[in-house]
């Protein structure tokens, strides 16, 4: 048998297969009942059972409908299977062309990253943490909050409790200054830069606040790694090798006094890394590290920006 395909008003599609679901008064005996028309029934929960007949589409429909009103029927439905769409109750979740492109901010519709087809898969893991390797991410800021990764291992105390040799670096670490301290120190524009990165990939999903990250579920581990020490209202800076240090530590290297790599700490499943910087051997090594020897060998994937002058 053949089956139309069905759109509903919220322009889900809908097939209905060759199902019937049919709630029966208390009094109503089910083998009886599902004896006449029907080729099998079998009980879904309680009172509803799910019967089945010779084919679906239309005629199920039309059987479900000629149900509806019989004495000894609460209620009666064809069953279907219809598509499984996965979105947020953030308030500007409607604003992000990058996860959905409707043209609301004057692009091409469609162009845009396909979230909600991969949000079918998973929405996001809180076991998978992101680097966020940036100018440093606000890690109170209340879209984020709940995401920001927390290190198990340490206790602020002074010290370093998880031997990795960064104290109290419970949130992550600044390289930038030197602390344990990875917010962002104002809200200039090269100093938002890294919160917005983290948003992106990871700002807490169907919260009915704020936006929505590709992840909704990910940890954040907030490395700030640049910084405005010339004139904090302009772009910021980095030092290549401080950055390199930076993601031998988010792909989880533990070195020693001698800044030999003799262990391993948590750190991070991803890298990101939105930025352009000039380019540098030991940046370069480090990334090579991370790719391939990180995790035991495994490696960890990097995700580096192009740059915005599309030139290159």
């Amino acid at each position: 048998w053949a089956a139309p395909l069905f759109v509903n008003e919220g322009g889900l599609l809908i097939v209905i297969d060759n199902r019937v679901a049919v709630a029966l008064a208390p009094e109503v005996d089910p083998e009886e009942f599902f004896a006449v028309g029907f080729s099998g029934y079998e009980r879904f929960i309680d009172n509803q059972y799910i019967g089945y007949i010779s084919e679906g589409g239309v005629t199920a429909l039309e059987i479900a409908n000629g149900l509806v009103g019989n004495p000894g029927v609460e209620w009666a439905s064809p069953s279907f299977w219809s598509q499984f769409e996965i979105l947020t109750n953030d308030t500007f979740y409607n604003l992000q062309w990058n996860l959905n492109n409707t043209g609301q901010s004057g692009a091409k519709i469609g162009a845009h990253v396909g979230i909600e087809g991969a949000w079918q898969y998973t929405t996001g893991s809180s076991d998978i943490v992101i680097a966020v390797l940036d100018t440093g991410v606000q890690v109170s800021h209340p879209d984020l909050a709940a995401n920001i990764f927390v290190n198990a291992g340490e206790v602020v105390n002074g010290m370093d409790t998880d031997g990795n040799g960064f104290p109290d670096d419970i949130n992550g670490w600044n390289f930038f200054d030197g602390n344990n301290n990875p917010s962002p120190p104002g809200t200039t524009v090269a100093g938002a830069h890294g919160t917005a990165v983290a948003g992106v990939a990871a700002a807490v999903g169907s919260n009915s606040l704020g936006v929505t990250g590709a992840s909704q579920h990910a940890k954040i581990l907030p490395i700030r790694i640049a910084g405005t020490p010339i004139n904090p209202t302009i772009v910021a800076f980095a030092q290549p090798e401080v950055i390199a240090r930076a993601v031998y530590y988010a792909a989880g290297a533990v070195l020693n006094a001698q800044n030999q790599i003799v262990g391993s700490w948590r750190g991070a499943d991803v890298i990101n890394a939105s930025w352009g910087a000039a380019t540098n051997t030991m940046l370069t090594a480090a990334f090579n590290w991370a790719t391939t020897s990180a995790k035991g060998g495994q490696g960890i994937p990097v995700f580096v920006a192009t740059g915005n002058s599309a030139s290159g």
